[in-house]
């Protein structure tokens, strides 16, 4: 990039706090534009759209909400009655399963997000 001639000028409007912001955190490069030229083109840059990951959150999140109410109704039945029922405890490893398998794609997702 520094061996390009840089012939391209750039403007934009923000407010005053917006302003404040930008000075700060383009001290240590020494300009906006080297701050920006960081930010933009820097191969540690991620871009995320935020209504894109929260539409494909919220399908997961609801499911793990689900899941999680689950377990605890079994849980709390199992502490509150002291029954030892094979069948009611397999109902809870078994949710208890599931919910780590959408914990995993939640996880999934988030990565995919970073990668491009």
């Amino acid at each position: 990039m520094k061996d390009k001639k840089l012939t391209k000028t750039v403007r934009f409007r923000c407010s005053e706090t917006e302003y404040a912001k930008i000075a700060r955190m383009s001290k240590p490069y020494g300009s906006f534009s080297q701050l920006f030229r960081e930010c933009l083109f820097s191969e540690k840059r991620v871009f995320i759209d935020p209504k894109s990951f929260l539409e494909r959150m919220n399908p997961l999140t609801t499911s793990i909400n689900r899941v999680g109410n689950n377990i605890n109704q079994i849980a709390k039945f199992l502490n509150t009655t002291g029954v030892n029922d094979y069948a009611l405890m397999q109902q809870w490893f078994d949710a208890f399963a599931e919910y780590k398998s959408l914990l995993q794609e939640v996880q999934d997702e988030i990565c995919k997000l970073y990668s491009y």
